[in-house]
């Protein structure tokens, strides 16, 4: 270092400075390098985390939620649910028991119980537990709020209870694995179905919108779960006359437009004359009315043919049940089913159920004598109007009837799925909305209760004070998802995009339910099924 530091003319102690700075500034460019990797690989690595995380799940999330509405069957739309729910995480919400929305610790010592029965052989045990648990909403295990956390089901407590019960009265209706006969295996399911109770389809008004209702028979159809008891009101009438006057394997062509005749507003004439619109003020001024009642009834009688409600009864054991209004003030409505009506042609009461004021005239009931000809139901020739005014959903009146104490209801009338919650759990907004409906609903139920207490009420004061005041829900609502622009054609008769769209609405709304319906109803059909079984 000596010779160098002479040759260059510099002190040793300066070269050897130079040199500690260059080997620091070499250490330091290597330390900085060394970071800047470790940064990168620690950000990049964190950068993938969030995007398979976050962006990536949120990507899988829009792809599933896409096929779902997009699947043109439950098949379809419950394996993109299945993923759904899977990335949501509610796989683990399904099978943690425990719940403040329901007494989970009365469910699963009843489920322990039944379990240890069986497992024991003990039929007496069985017996016992079934009777003291034979209810839909044990420990309010029925709460709607259960069934909107996830798409494909709910605990797997409720289901493994539910499953349960099922499992057991097949133990006690097999004789061969029971120590009881025939005779007493049926009489303990008779009564066991008598304290149960049983399920009834409610199918709304809705004018052009009660096409959604088919999509919602076809899928409790396909899945074995469409409730012997049926009742419509307004159009709902003519979908319910049809399902039960057809037997199962005549139904699934009912969901296509070119079995069904659509031509319920007008003809194929009157469409094809020049100035149709005209005909209609012409009509509304000289009737009152704005179609061809003529039309209507041709239209209905070819839908749903010339049976009776005896006769279709016999035909299909379905209990059909329409109901209509009067159009006075001195007449109560009417349910018409074979019990109550037997004799009355359906077509003819669907005509009546359907008759919206100012739209169709009211209309009369007409009976088949016992010379098969059409006679008049009632001497008086009373006439009636839209089976929704007073009876939307009949739900007393069925329940006095047929012990039925769980309502499934397809609503679709226009007037009132703008209230109703689709998703079980509103928001402020929409629960500030609620709020002021019924106090409007309240104001004006008050006004016409005034009116008629001081004998000035009118006939249109009266359907005014039934419709605000009458129930339109039931245990479980099917409410189809609607748009604005589907109510440009209430009043026309559908094409079949029209047709084909308002199907697939039903059987989406009924989809998203299908899991609540087969849990409320599943002890209930088992119990049908044995019955009939056993009867054989």
């Amino acid at each position: 270092m000596a010779a160098a530091a002479a040759a260059s003319g510099r002190s040793p102690s300066a070269l050897a400075s130079n040199a500690l700075v260059d080997a620091v500034a070499s250490l330091s460019s290597s330390a900085a390098q060394l970071v800047g990797g470790i940064a990168a690989e620690t950000a990049g690595y964190w950068a993938q985390r969030f995007f398979n995380r976050v962006v990536a799940r949120s990507l899988h999330i829009d792809y599933y939620r896409h096929l779902a509405d997009a699947a043109v069957n439950y098949e379809q739309w419950h394996a993109a649910a299945q993923m759904l729910d899977h990335l949501h995480g509610q796989d683990d919400w399904k099978a943690d028991a425990t719940s403040p929305l329901y007494e989970w610790r009365l469910v699963q010592d009843r489920l322990y119980q039944l379990q240890k029965a069986r497992a024991t052989h003990d039929i007496d045990a069985m017996l016992f537990t079934l009777r003291t648990s034979m209810t839909r909403n044990l420990g309010n295990m029925g709460n709607p709020q259960l069934y909107m956390q996830a798409l494909t089901g709910t605990k797997r407590l409720i289901e493994s209870y539910v499953d349960e019960v099922a499992l057991q009265l097949e133990i006690i209706a097999d004789s061969g694995s029971t120590p009881w006969t025939i005779d007493d295996a049926f009489d303990f399911l008779k009564n066991t179905q008598t304290a149960y109770g049983r399920t009834a389809l409610l199918l709304s008004g809705g004018a052009t919108f009660g096409l959604a209702h088919i999509g919602v028979v076809q899928t409790l159809l396909e899945q074995h779960l469409l409730p012997k008891i049926v009742s419509g009101s307004s159009v709902g009438s003519l979908i319910a006359a049809v399902v039960c006057t057809r037997l199962d394997d005549e139904l699934p062509s009912f969901a296509l437009p070119e079995h069904i005749n659509l031509d319920v507003f007008e003809s194929e004439a009157e469409r094809a004359q020049p100035w149709p619109r005209l005909q209609k003020i012409v009509r509304f001024l000289r009737d009152g009315v704005v179609f061809d009642p003529a039309v209507f009834s041709a239209a209905i009688q070819d839908n749903v043919g010339m049976l009776t409600f005896q006769e279709a009864y016999n035909r299909t054991r379905r209990v059909l049940n329409i109901t209509v209004s009067s159009s006075t003030a001195f007449e109560m409505p009417r349910m018409l089913n074979y019990l109550t009506a037997p004799n009355v042609l359906i077509w003819s009461a669907v005509v009546a159920s359907c008759a919206i004021p100012f739209v169709y005239q009211p209309a009369v009931l007409l009976s088949k004598d016992s010379r098969a000809s059409d006679t008049m139901w009632e001497t008086s020739q009373l006439r009636w109007i839209d089976g929704s005014v007073e009876g939307d959903i009949p739900i007393a009146r069925i329940a006095e009837l047929f012990n039925v104490n769980h309502f499934i209801v397809s609503q679709v009338n226009p007037h009132v799925i703008p209230f109703l919650d689709r998703t079980g759990n509103p928001g402020p907004l929409r629960r500030a909305t609620a709020r002021l409906a019924d106090v409007a609903l309240c104001e004006v139920q008050h006004r016409c209760q005034q009116l008629k207490q001081l004998g000035l009420s009118t006939v249109a004061g009266q359907s005014l004070l039934a419709i605000t005041s009458q129930k339109y829900i039931g245990d479980i609502t099917i409410i189809p998802p609607f748009d604005l622009s589907d109510a440009m054609g209430l009043l026309s008769n559908p094409d079949a995009r029209l047709f084909n769209r308002f199907c697939h609405l039903g059987r989406h709304a009924a989809w998203h339910l299908l899991p609540m319906i087969r849990n409320h109803c599943k002890v209930e059909l088992t119990i049908d099924r044995l019955l009939n079984r056993l009867r054989a």
